[in-house]
C-alpha cells in the first residue's frame, strides 16, 4: 500500500471512531437551522426595473442631429447615488409617513450593481404593502426628477421641427416664383441664354437644399418618435409568498455547516488523544527508567 492510501485509510478510521459525533453534530446543527428559520419573520421583496429616459445628443437649430446618437438624461452611477441619499430617503420618509429613519429605509434597498441599460432595485420589509409604496414612491422621484428635463429636450425637438417645416415652405415658395420666372422667360420672344442658364443652376441648387431639408426633417420626427422619459419597464412584486421562508435550503446549509464542523472536531479530539498517549507513553517510559536506576 501507498503512503497516500495509508493516510486515507487513517482518515476513514478516524470518521468511523467518531461517528457518534459527527452524527449528532450534524443533527444538532441542522435542527438549530430549522428552528431559527421557523422563528424567523416573513419578509417580502418588491423589485423594479427603471429605464433611464434618452435624449438625442444634438438636436439645435442649425446645427442638425445624427440620428440613433443620443445620451441619457443621466448617467446610470448618478440614479443610484440619487436611490440611495439620505436626503431623498428622507422625503420618502415624511410623504409616504413612515416610522422608520432615512438610514432604516435605506437598509431595506438593494440596488443590482450590473452594469447594463436599467436599474434594477428590491425593497424588502416585513410589511408588504411598505416594501410596495416605497419601491413605487423611489421609481416616481426619479421619473419626476428627469420629467422636466426631458420636456425641455421636447420642446427643443418642436422647435427644431417647426424651424425646418417654416424653411421648407419658405423654399418651396421661392422655388415656385423662380419656376414662373422661368416659365415667362421661356414665352418671351428673346431668350437670354446665360440668365437662363444661371436660373437653371440656381434652381437645382435651391432643389437639393429643398430635399435635404425634407429628409432632415423626417430624421427629427423618426428620431422624437424614438426618445422617451425615463419609466418603469419591469415590476415584481412577491407579495404573497415571502422571500425568507426557505426553510429547506436553510437546513441543508446549516447541516452542511454542521457535518463539516463536526468532522474538524473529530480530526481535532483524535490528534489531542494522540498528543496525550504520547504524552503518557513518555511518562511511563521515564518511570521504568528511574525504577531500573
Amino acid at each position: 500500500m501507498t503512503e497516500q492510501e495509508i493516510e486515507l485509510l487513517d482518515y476513514l478510521r478516524v470518521i468511523w471512531k467518531r461517528k457518534a459525533l459527527i452524527i449528532w453534530g450534524t443533527f444538532l446543527v441542522a435542527a438549530a437551522s430549522l428552528a431559527v428559520s421557523v422563528s424567523m419573520p416573513n419578509v417580502y421583496e418588491v423589485s423594479r426595473t427603471v429605464k433611464i429616459g434618452q435624449l438625442l445628443d444634438t438636436l439645435e437649430q442649425g446645427k442638425g442631429l445624427e440620428q440613433g446618437k443620443g445620451k441619457e438624461i443621466e448617467s446610470r452611477e448618478t440614479v443610484i447615488d440619487r436611490l440611495k441619499d439620505h436626503r431623498m430617503l428622507g422625503e420618502a420618509v415624511k410623504e409616504l409617513q413612515l416610522e422608520l429613519g432615512p438610514k432604516e429605509v435605506g437598509d431595506l434597498i438593494s440596488i443590482d450593481g450590473r452594469v447594463n441599460p436599467h436599474i434594477r432595485y428590491k425593497v424588502q420589509s416585513a410589511d408588504r404593502q411598505m416594501a410596495t409604496r416605497i419601491a413605487d414612491w423611489l421609481a416616481e422621484s426619479v421619473i419626476k426628477a428627469h420629467k422636466p428635463i426631458f420636456d425641455r429636450w421636447f420642446q427643443v425637438a418642436k422647435e427644431y421641427e417647426a424651424d425646418l417645416v417654416a424653411r421648407i415652405n419658405s423654399l418651396e415658395a421661392e422655388n415656385r416664383k423662380m419656376k414662373g420666372i422661368l416659365e415667362r422667360t421661356a414665352e418671351g420672344q428673346s431668350i437670354d441664354t446665360a440668365v437662363v442658364v444661371v436660373l437653371h443652376a440656381n434652381l437645382a441648387d435651391r432643389e437639393r437644399n429643398l430635399t435635404d431639408l425634407r429628409k432632415e426633417l423626417n430624421r427629427a420626427r423618426f428620431a422624437r418618435v424614438g426618445y422617451s422619459n425615463t419609466a418603469v419597464v419591469a415590476t415584481d412584486g412577491r407579495l404573497r409568498q415571502p422571500v425568507r421562508t426557505r426553510v429547506g435550503v436553510n437546513v441543508a446549509l446549516g447541516g452542511t455547516l454542521g457535518l463539516m464542523v463536526s468532522i474538524f472536531l473529530a480530526f481535532f479530539l483524535e490528534y489531542v488523544e494522540k498528543a496525550k498517549g504520547k504524552e503518557s507513553g513518555v511518562r511511563s517510559e521515564e518511570s521504568e527508567v528511574r525504577k531500573q536506576e
